[in-house]
């Protein structure tokens, strides 16, 4: 017998597969031993493995941001260009509820790539206010 369980409404993917699990367990203790319940594909560890990877991203990102620009540049410039990852990342999260959206396979996608772009804008325009610093230009 196979049991497929989807998500509704406003559930979260993580606390499904952590209800569904409970379940499982629980009714693993109920069942005789000749039948066993168990969880055959769960998609909630394809979620976990996308935020991790947003998170490396994330946080490789800022360091390879503040290493570069504030060995090459200014320590000064590399950590508020530097801040631009964190700020963004958080931003977006935060306007997830706004858009009536919630943290998905596609929205974690759409973090991932758009935080590649984010690295390399900031350093594009890190570079650009640090030559135009030197150029003895103020605003």
């Amino acid at each position: 017998m196979t049991l497929w369980i989807y998500q509704t409404g406003d559930q979260k993917p993580l606390e499904i597969a952590e209800i569904v699990y409970g379940y499982v367990e629980r009714m693993n203790a109920e069942l005789p031993e000749s039948i066993e319940m168990i969880v055959m594909w769960d998609r909630a560890r394809e979620y976990r493995e996308r935020l991790e990877l947003l998170l490396k991203n994330g946080a490789f990102g800022l360091g390879l941001v503040l290493v570069v620009l504030g060995i090459f540049l200014a320590p000064k410039l590399a950590f508020w260009v530097g801040s631009a990852v964190p700020v963004c990342l958080l931003g977006g999260i935060m306007l997830l509820p706004a858009m009536d959206t919630t943290i998905n396979m596609i929205s974690l996608f759409a973090f991932i790539i758009s935080l590649g772009i984010l690295v390399d804008d900031a350093v594009i325009i890190g570079e650009e206010v640090f030559s135009n610093i030197q150029r003895g230009m103020t605003r």
